[in-house]
């Protein structure tokens, strides 16, 4: 297993991101028997955030570690009329992304609050 660099685990992590508002997993590069969770319930992929999620937010802050292979950050997203934070992971080997997960905080689940973290006027 090859060491990732930090700016390669961004990269990765921006494509992951950047696929789930597109509705298309392909681009984010998991590997075929890739496992996905939100909310600790295990996903197909294409389920879950893949399919509710309309804009990322403007917040975003990255945790990254070469040594382990993955990815972190919290986010906020949109989803219809409303916008959340979570966290999201990614776990790479072999360049290929081997698991992934989500936890949201949404408000019907008690989460998101007042937070207008990444809400543009």
């Amino acid at each position: 297993m090859s060491t990732l660099t930090r700016a390669e685990l961004t990269d990765r992590l921006d494509r992951f991101l950047a696929a789930l508002p597109a509705r298309d997993r392909g681009p984010a590069g998991f590997a075929a028997d890739a496992r996905y969770t939100e909310n600790g319930v295990a996903l197909p992929l294409g389920e879950g955030l893949w399919a509710t999620a309309d804009e990322l937010g403007a917040y975003r802050h990255d945790f990254l570690d070469p040594v382990s292979g993955q990815a972190a950050c919290f986010a906020t997203v949109r989803e219809g009329q409303t916008r959340s934070i979570f966290a999201a992971r990614i776990k790479l080997a072999d360049e290929a992304i081997t698991g992934g997960g989500v936890g949201m905080a949404r408000r019907e689940l008690g989460g998101g609050g007042p937070c207008r973290i990444g809400v543009s006027a």
